[in-house]
């Protein structure tokens, strides 16, 4: 029998809408399609929850489990001999209801209550539960009141996990009475996903259709609310029904959220941390779950509401919801044990995933929702609260550079933090949790944080190195304050590079005495250094007394020139790898410093096979400014490759003579006296190092070719055929009346870049000059490849006449097999003058 309330509604059970209110339910053509069977993140999340609370209900037997409000109101029709009900809310939970009692009654033996329940659930061979969105969705429900399915012979396919399962909605779709096209119905599509998801979870449960149907303790129920009858208008309703809209996804996660805190309420003494909450001027202390409720609807919400205005209000849920991620990831961070290098963590990968948002589901999945994880989000958020406003900035101006306080805020709540990024706001957080009374410190300890963690100083390519860096930085938390003594009585640090670590560690000793301090922050703030100055240290030789001595404790009298040789150093460095505010470099005119430092040795650094860096360009495309460039090069460390750079670098820094024009320093170095032809050229020719785009270029057995990009598919020329070029052949004064004349790049490596003087056109045969170069058997130029042949490489019977020409100016063949002549010398000037030889008696031939 139903209880009814004036003021609740009706409590009935899906069965009694059918047979004892003799209804037929209608989803009228306003709704939306079914939802709860779509396949993604957030669907999954409310279908298996909701599958869980009917199967508990189902299994515990108790009456009356209530499924909250369904609003609808009652229409009679003419053509029909059942009242319609119309549900304005609750159609989700409703078609899962209806899905439910068909799968049921598949599985069901009971065949007396499948025969009531079928006589009940249709009316002339139609079912009663019926949707007006698409009439393909009701079909598809009138053939499943008629369909009779065997579960022990479903199809069976493979799922997303490789694996093979029997599906329900495989087999149905194989039934002869489905429609092809109703797979383009999303309503059917969502219905089948909720069959599949229905038969894993209540499969070999056929006592719970009796269940189902008891009429008189219905198991599952809902508080029917007729608009109508009960005078409800629709403004009312909309109320009732949340403000109108879904909640949010993080109101969603939040209300889980909080019951889920309610478990370390129950159990607090085997927690022990006490929270209280001001209530009228009065201290009351309260459960975590309380405190966060509180908080998170009060002014950890006002805090980030400032950031919120101007048109930005619907980011509120957001914001919150990425800055709790961010914290909650920084502290597994802290706790996780560290995977192998460039081995993959699935809580990392979800924590840190592509994902906007996290479901409950989710992080539950993760178990990373620990008492201490939770702390460690409620101390952050205390500690970040600025009352009714943005957060309090303690990083004085000048130290700004180092960290800024609302720049990483901003991105912590846009989730667009790097890994850098996010070691700097964990241990910026850290300190003003743990030492707040000792703020005048704080622009120090983010210094050394900024210097240790800065991507380009320390390389965070995965999660394992995240982790590595913030499990350094809680280490290092109880030493922040007094961080410079620390670093004294240490040589490295752990979790970051051995190269900076070293660096601050010496750093720490020098900055602390008379007049370093402005000098070393000086050149730390330089854009291209950003912290690492090592190479500084090394050049004016305070390194190597470091090593010597294990300490600085030098004299006053050397103090003075240790700053005299760190201040004329830092200069030169500052102005020589100045940069703009897209990374290139300004002060560098026409390549003065490399072809400074290539006159003083070869320098260059090895990319891939063959592949060298002039370290030209810096570009951050394809890690060229973190793995080729000067700030690698000069990075503090005992490399044999990069020491013997740096000493090249040192070199040429000494040998600059005016500190006040040091770019004519530098191109006064630029003399090519070196007995390595190839180094010749690129130090007299700026033109060269201008083609190669990313600094890039190939040396091989057979040639030294300058690359446009980074690989041979893009075009790329030959070193000493394009100076040639350049300094001989491009010019307009220099023609071949006859012929035309280009350069050959190429983007294929079997092809060499080459001169062309070609289309040279003589008795319907065309003709090409071209020039190559050979290399010596030290990889160096050895000598020019003056070639005369026939565009068509088959052709092989020269006139007479050209032969003649060609023996008279010295062609010869150097095999019969080949069809071209050839012409060799060892310098450019001859070069031109043949090529004009040649090309002025082919011309007078062919004029007579």
């Amino acid at each position: 029998m139903s209880t009814t309330n004036e003021y609740k509604g009706e409590r009935l059970s899906f069965f009694k809408l059918f047979a004892q209110k003799n209804y037929k339910l209608v989803i009228p053509i306003i709704q939306r399609d079914y939802a709860q069977g779509r396949i993604n993140d957030d669907t999954n999340e409310v279908r298996n929850e909701f599958l869980d609370a009917l199967y508990s209900y189902l299994e515990e037997n108790r009456p009356n489990r209530d499924l909250d409000f369904v609003y609808g109101t009652l229409q009679c029709d003419e053509d029909d001999d059942h009242i319609h009900f119309i549900p304005l809310d609750g159609q989700q939970r409703l078609t899962t209801l209806f899905l439910l009692h068909w799968f049921l009654f598949q599985i069901s033996k009971n065949e007396e209550a499948k025969s009531i329940f079928k006589a009940k659930m249709t009316s002339s061979n139609k079912s009663l539960f019926a949707y007006e969105t698409r009439q393909s969705s009701t079909d598809f429900c009138d053939a499943l009141m008629q369909a009779t399915i065997n579960t022990d012979q479903l199809v069976v396919i493979k799922g997303k996990d490789g694996k093979e399962a029997p599906s329900l909605a495989a087999t149905l779709k194989n039934e002869p009475w489905f429609f092809r096209f109703w797979k383009n119905d999303p309503t059917i599509q969502s219905m089948l996903v909720m069959l599949d998801a229905i038969y894993h979870k209540f499969m070999g449960h056929e006592e719970f259709f009796e269940r189902l149907l008891d009429e008189g303790n219905p198991i599952i129920t809902f508080i029917f609310m007729d608009l109508k009858k009960y005078k409800l208008t629709d403004d009312l309703y909309i109320k009732m029904n949340s403000r109108g809209k879904p909640l949010s996804k993080f109101e969603n996660f939040k209300a889980k959220f909080e019951q889920y805190l309610k478990q370390f309420d129950e159990d607090h003494s085997a927690y022990g941390r006490e929270f209280t909450l001001k209530f009228n001027q009065v201290e009351k202390t309260v459960g975590i779950q309380q405190y966060f409720s509180f908080n998170i609807d009060t002014k950890w919400t006002t805090l980030l509401w400032q950031y919120c205005k101007e048109g930005k209000q619907d980011r509120i849920d957001s914001y919150i919801e990425n800055l709790f991620r961010v914290i909650i990831t920084n502290y597994y961070a802290s706790i996780v044990k560290l995977p192998n290098k460039n081995t993959s963590d699935s809580t990392f990968d979800v924590l840190t995933g592509g994902d906007k948002s996290l479901t409950f589901a989710k992080y539950e999945e993760t178990k990373v929702l620990t008492y201490n994880a939770i702390l460690s989000v409620i101390d952050s958020l205390d500690t970040l609260y600025n009352g009714s406003q943005k957060i309090a900035c303690y990083i004085t101006t000048n130290y700004k550079i180092y960290y800024d306080e609302d720049e990483i805020f901003l991105k912590a709540i846009e989730n667009k933090l790097s890994r850098a990024e996010r070691m700097q706001f964990f241990a910026y957080v850290q300190y003003l949790i743990h030492h707040r009374d000792k703020m005048d410190c704080l622009d120090e300890w983010m210094r050394v944080v900024h210097n240790l963690t800065h991507p380009d100083n320390t390389i965070a390519d995965g999660n394992d190195d995240l982790a590595r860096g913030i499990k350094s930085i809680e280490k290092l938390i109880p030493y922040a304050p007094n961080i410079i003594h620390y670093l004294q009585g240490v040589t490295t640090i752990d979790g970051f590079s051995k190269h900076q670590s070293s660096e601050e560690c010496i750093k720490a000793h020098l900055i602390e005495k008379a007049g370093w301090r402005e000098l070393i922050e000086d050149a730390e703030k330089h854009p291209y250094f950003n912290g690492q100055i090592g190479f500084l240290l090394e050049f004016s030789g305070i390194c190597e007394y470091y090593a010597a001595n294990k300490n600085l404790n030098w004299s006053d009298a050397e103090n003075e020139t240790f700053k005299d040789a760190f201040i004329r150093y830092s200069k030169i460095g500052k102005f020589v790898f100045d940069i703009n505010e897209k990374g290139a470099r300004f002060n560098d005119k026409d390549f003065c410093f490399e072809r400074a430092v290539l006159a003083h040795g070869d320098y260059l650094l090895e990319g891939n096979t063959d592949h060298w860096n002039l370290l030209s360009t810096e570009t951050v495309a394809k890690n060229v400014k973190r793995d080729l460039s000067w700030r690698r090069m000069l990075r503090m460390g005992d490399d044999k490759v990069m020491q013997k750079g740096k000493s090249l670098v040192k070199a040429t820094f000494d040998d600059i003579t005016d500190l006040n024009d040091i770019i004519d320093s530098l191109e006064k170095l630029c003399i090519p006296q070196t007995e390595e032809e190839w180094r010749n050229i690129l130090i007299s020719s700026p033109k060269m190092f201008k083609v190669c785009e990313k600094g890039f270029i190939y040396i091989s057995k057979e040639e030294i070719l300058l690359l446009g990009k980074w690989y041979l598919n893009h075009y790329h020329s030959e070193l000493f055929t394009y100076h040639l070029w350049v300094e001989k052949f491009k010019d307009e004064d220099v023609s071949f009346e006859g012929f035309c004349k280009e350069y050959a790049w190429q983007k294929r490596s079997d092809i060499s870049p080459h001169i062309s003087i070609k289309d040279f056109w003589y008795r319907h045969n065309k003709y090409s000059i071209e020039i190559y170069t050979i290399l010596n058997a030290n990889n160096d130029f050895d000598r020019f490849q003056l070639t005369f042949g026939f565009n068509n490489e088959n052709k092989f019977d020269y006139p007479d006449e050209i032969i003649d020409i060609l023996e008279e100016l010295g062609f010869k063949k150097d095999d019969e097999t080949v069809n071209w002549f050839s012409w060799y010398c060892q310098s450019e000037n001859p070069v031109l003058s043949k090529t004009k030889s040649l090309a002025e008696a082919l011309l007078q031939l062919k004029q007579k």
